[in-house]
């Protein structure tokens, strides 16, 4: 039964004090509503995961508590609006309660921070990462000799456990006069002329502010993007890049050009300023929560759940001071992923 046609029956259980009899209707009520979601197209909402944590809480069965929030947040079908975050909030006080977790001042913000075992990993939170799209017009090609004269960002927030966008938290656009000359056939591609850009730069304590605040970057051409980007703030080579156009097989699922435009009307995604920056990055943005036919996922899964930088970019990529390991060897079969193996792509 779904949770509003036990919800007053739950409430007479608990005044009662008959806990495992309202656990029982609640978590019936949890396999219905994923049943129906999975087979329809509802989705999963998290009243009754939250009623039956706070009984497992209650009855300190802080494990139990983990499993029901860990099914929710993991379940692709479940609502992500942030008016829930609660459940988020919930489950990093259960891992703190059954011992899973530790919490730790960085940047004078408290966060929590998750110890599952055999896993190394570079200190990040749980739940919502940052990610930057972003995209360079420029006087040419060659990044040895051309310069940057437009740069976009879109900055979003990312749900790693089920890696979908949240949505975008800021923009960036500015132009940039160069030290040379923009040639007509680089005018022909993005319509920026020398008159554009005169007196023209980029805020550079604002796109700092941002590529500080990002966990990753993704580009349309990352590798050529990148190239640009690292002359003017080397800091980028710190973090992982990803590249829309080339790590996602487009042409496999039946596109004839992985090129931005093509992929775009293809997809019926318009832009009023096609190859322009920030134009160009909120399109990429928009691409990337298209779904692919073939495996039911958005792009942005997809590019996510493998690593595309270039040779090239590895190599110029300086030390990290920490190291991780993603693949790890479970010892024994288990019958139904956990959170964890979900989360770290087991």
């Amino acid at each position: 039964m779904f949770y509003w046609e036990i919800e007053n029956e739950v409430t007479k259980l608990k005044a009662a004090g008959r806990f495992d009899d309202a656990l029982e209707l609640l978590l019936g009520s949890i396999e219905f509503g994923e049943n129906e979601a999975h087979k329809t197209t509802r989705r999963l909402y998290p009243h009754p995961y939250e009623e039956a944590a706070k009984i497992f809480r209650k009855l300190k069965r802080y494990n139990d508590e983990i499993y029901v929030l860990e099914k929710f947040l993991s379940d692709p079908k479940s609502i992500s609006e942030t008016k829930y975050s609660n459940i988020a909030e919930r489950l990093e006080k259960a891992c703190l309660l059954a011992g899973k977790a530790e919490k730790r001042n960085e940047e004078n913000t408290k966060k929590v921070f998750y110890l599952p075992e055999n896993v190394y990993f570079e200190d990040r939170t749980l739940f919502i990462l940052n990610g930057l799209i972003v995209d360079v017009e420029t006087t040419g090609l060659d990044a040895r000799k051309d310069e940057i004269i437009e740069l976009g960002a879109v900055l979003f927030s990312y749900n790693q456990v089920r890696k979908s966008a949240v949505g975008i938290q800021e923009t960036y656009s500015g132009l940039r006069e160069p030290t040379i000359s923009i040639p007509v056939g680089a005018t022909k591609v993005h319509g920026l002329k020398n008159k554009d850009v005169q007196g023209k730069s980029l805020d550079e304590a604002a796109i700092r502010r941002l590529f500080g605040s990002t966990n990753f970057f993704i580009a349309h051409n990352a590798s050529f993007d990148r190239k640009f980007i690292r002359k003017m703030y080397p800091e980028v080579c710190e973090k992982d890049w990803y590249c829309s156009m080339n790590g996602i097989s487009w042409k496999g699922i039946g596109h004839k050009s992985k090129g931005l435009q093509n992929l775009l009307s293809d997809y019926k995604i318009g832009t009023e300023n096609q190859h322009r920056a920030l134009g160009d990055a909120v399109s990429v943005y928009t691409l990337l929560q298209q779904v692919n036919n073939n495996t039911g996922k958005t792009f942005l899964t997809e590019l996510l759940s493998g690593f595309s930088e270039t040779e090239e970019d590895r190599e110029s990529r300086s030390p990290r001071t920490s190291t991780y390991t993603i693949n790890v060897e479970v010892p024994l079969p288990k019958t139904k992923k956990s959170f964890w193996e979900i989360l770290f792509g087991k």
